[in-house]
């Protein structure tokens, strides 16, 4: 089966017929083609993804000078260059979630601050009116 054809048959299978064809191709000789299909499996977005090992099959197939690896190349190539921005942003939604948890955070800190302030404010005695400098009694 042609790569593209078989990434198109990944996206019909479901998650659990997904696990099963990774033990199908572990099964297999390791060859360039299975090399490919095994990164298109751990990369598949419907499955449990592993895009470390993903790039790690790519990378036996891209440093392969066999005739069959060299045909399949290119796709490889693209594959992981399409992993490798997948790994970035996913990098960066971390990064921002954390950054979004710090920032809730902080802002509870504060909002206690504030309350802690405010209930200060409201236990001290208050003060009597001032009168301006220079008033003048009416009595």
């Amino acid at each position: 089966m042609p790569p593209l054809a078989y990434y198109q048959l990944l996206s019909r299978l479901s998650p659990a017929e997904l696990s099963r064809e990774r033990l199908v191709l572990a099964a297999l000789p390791q060859n360039p083609n299975t090399h490919l299909r095994t990164a298109m499996l751990f990369g598949h977005p419907r499955g449990p993804q592993d895009l470390g090992k993903a790039t790690q099959q790519l990378e036996l197939v891209l440093k392969s000078n066999d005739p069959a690896a060299v045909s399949l190349q290119p796709l490889a190539r693209l594959l992981a260059d399409n992993y490798a921005e997948r790994q970035k942003a996913e990098g960066q939604l971390d990064r921002q979630g954390q950054q979004l948890k710090d920032s809730q955070r902080k802002t509870l800190e504060l909002q206690e601050k504030l309350d802690g302030l405010a209930d200060i404010e409201r236990t001290l005695p208050t003060r009597p009116a001032q009168r301006p400098v220079g008033a003048r009694s009416l009595k």
